[in-house]
């Protein structure tokens, strides 16, 4: 059985943490499956699209939207179309502006709505619309020929704006609408009130996740494991049973297929610079996932493994982890490989 592995977070923050805090780590259930890799080059740096090629999409922009969703939102008026339109913070100073998203602070449902509630009576109309589905998972439906083109909301998460493209640059409705929603944000009840007691304030949105539904060719995939609710949609939109990523999911097939496993625990520690939590998860997934898979490997239930993080691909054959001799080599090592 054939496993790709999806870990967003596991490479990215290697040459600055290296370069700020002579970074380094140890996991040794990972290190072993490391040793006689082969790293094969580079690949897609979003885990998303990483995990929609491996599902074999044959389209252009992903509509995570809908994924996300997953028949939630009520069908787009005619002409328009349903974009993420997250909540985040900028914390911005002189010098910056970086974005926040939900994962790091907490947002009351109840908060949530009362805030995309004044942006309908100020900005709803016909075409415009907000729709709060969790705190931290807002809609909007657009013109469909006014959908931002913007990075993924994960793509930015932790980074200076200033390095980001902004959503449709060029576009001056655009720019005015999302003046208009950072206003109206600013001075809400809610926003003064987090302020008041010390919590970062909802002071923008960031929309995103519009496209088009295409054909989807997932080339003898079994099943796809974790990645949140946007691998949930994308695996139902393939045809494929997704379940969540606990080790009591991970039973390979006896027979043919591959399986789509998604572990993007590192993710956010690696985004926000969260070294301390990096390593804390590390050390989680170390001795729970990585161990299994290296039992696996020795078991023969699985043949090989595709590793995909950051842009990095690595081959990893039983073959290879049979050589013995092999020593492993420190992690910073391995990864620094690429």
């Amino acid at each position: 059985m054939h496993l790709h592995l999806i870990v967003p977070g596991l490479a990215r923050p290697l040459r600055r943490w290296q370069q700020d805090y002579a970074w380094q780590p140890h996991a040794d259930h990972l290190e072993v499956l490391l040793a006689g890799a082969r790293h094969r080059g580079r690949g897609a740096h979003n885990h998303i699209a990483m995990a929609a090629e491996v599902l074999g999409w044959q389209g252009d922009n992903l509509p995570i939207a809908a994924f996300r969703a997953q028949g939630r939102l009520p069908p787009a008026k005619a002409g328009c179309d349903w974009v993420c339109a997250d909540p985040v913070h900028l914390s911005a100073d002189a010098n910056s502006a970086v974005v926040w998203d939900s994962r790091r602070f907490d947002l009351r449902l109840d908060e949530a709505q009362e805030l995309a509630a004044a942006l309908n009576r100020a900005l709803g109309d016909g075409d415009w619309h907000f729709r709060v589905e969790t705190a931290g998972e807002w809609y909007l439906s657009v013109p469909a020929d006014d959908v931002p083109n913007a990075a993924m909301l994960h793509e930015v998460a932790g980074r200076d704006l200033r390095h980001v493209a902004a959503p449709n640059a060029g576009s001056s409705k655009w720019r005015t609408r999302l003046t208009e929603i950072q206003m109206i944000l600013h001075g809400h009840p809610v926003n003064l009130a987090r302020e008041a007691r010390g919590e970062p304030a909802v002071n923008s949105l960031w929309c995103w996740g519009g496209g088009h539904p295409a054909t989807w060719e997932p080339d003898a995939l079994a099943r796809v494991i974790g990645g949140g609710s946007v691998l949930a949609g994308m695996a139902a939109a393939a045809g494929l049973t997704h379940t969540k990523s606990e080790l009591d999911e991970f039973a390979p097939p006896l027979r043919g297929g591959a399986i789509l496993l998604v572990l993007d625990d590192l993710a956010e520690a690696a985004a926000y610079d969260d070294i301390q939590a990096w390593e804390r998860t590390l050390g989680r997934l170390n001795s729970t996932w990585f161990a299994r898979l290296v039992r696996a490997l020795d078991t023969g239930e699985v043949a090989d493994i595709e590793l995909h993080a950051d842009g990095n691909r690595w081959h990893i054959r039983r073959r290879s982890r049979l050589a013995r001799w092999r020593r492993p080599r420190a992690l910073a090592a391995q990864l620094a490989d690429s």
